[in-house]
């Protein structure tokens, strides 16, 4: 900002010109309390608490919000923004959803409306965990084909069960990949069908997306 200065007299008018620098106010610094990145259990309250410090000696207002509200199945804070010096909130997850990463950030702006750099948090929410139960794995020699029952103790079209890799009786280790994921047929019943796999050494696993994890031996058929 330039400043000017005229002072005039019988003589005339001379003009002094002053230049003063003006700095905005500095930056809030916000404190949040750890730990930052908690990992819960579905149902379980999480406490976020922060404090902030103004340089200048200005009031200071804590702003939190969730960055991943919209994704789909993921637990969200309400309201979506809160303002206070703590974000206390209890992620719940929906009947078959698996593990959720909920994204927040709290951000203090003092009363001059300047604001500090965001401090990010995030909070892993996991399901309860099913009862998995293999029921039946057979393995038809001749056909070489190998076949799952299965059941969850959550019946749910968002929970999916998928077989484990496996050794085989040469030793090697099969991988099945996207094949590997079981077939839903509703009421918690899982079933897969398998031709042209080796013939699994001993037992087979299935996990849930639930976190259920269920192994039996191989019941080996012609």
């Amino acid at each position: 900002m330039v400043v000017n200065l005229d002072v005039t007299d019988s003589v005339g008018t001379s003009r002094a010109s002053v230049t003063i620098n003006v700095n905005p106010p500095a930056a809030p610094a916000i404190t949040v309390s750890s730990p930052l990145n908690p990992v819960v259990t579905t149902g379980t309250q999480v406490t976020f608490n922060a404090s902030c410090l103004d340089p200048n000696g200005l009031t200071c207002t804590i702003r939190w919000s969730q960055l991943n509200g919209g994704v789909t199945d993921m637990p969200v804070i309400s309201p979506i923004t809160q303002i206070g010096p703590q974000l206390r909130f209890t992620p719940t997850l929906g009947l078959g959803v698996s593990q959720k990463i909920m994204q927040l950030q709290a951000i203090a702006t003092n009363s001059a409306g300047v604001s500090s750099s965001p401090v990010s948090m995030s909070v892993t929410v996991n399901p309860i965990s099913d009862v998995v139960a293999l029921t039946s794995v057979e393995y038809r020699a001749g056909k070489q084909r190998l076949s799952l029952i299965a059941t969850s103790s959550v019946i749910s079209p968002k929970v999916t069960l998928t077989m484990d890799p496996y050794l085989s009786t040469a030793g090697n280790l099969v991988v099945p990949g996207a094949v590997g994921i079981l077939l839903n047929n509703g009421g918690g019943i899982y079933t897969l069908d398998l031709v042209g796999f080796p013939e699994p050494a001993t037992t087979i696993t299935v996990r849930s997306s639930l976190g259920g994890v269920a192994t039996r031996a191989v019941t080996r058929l012609r």
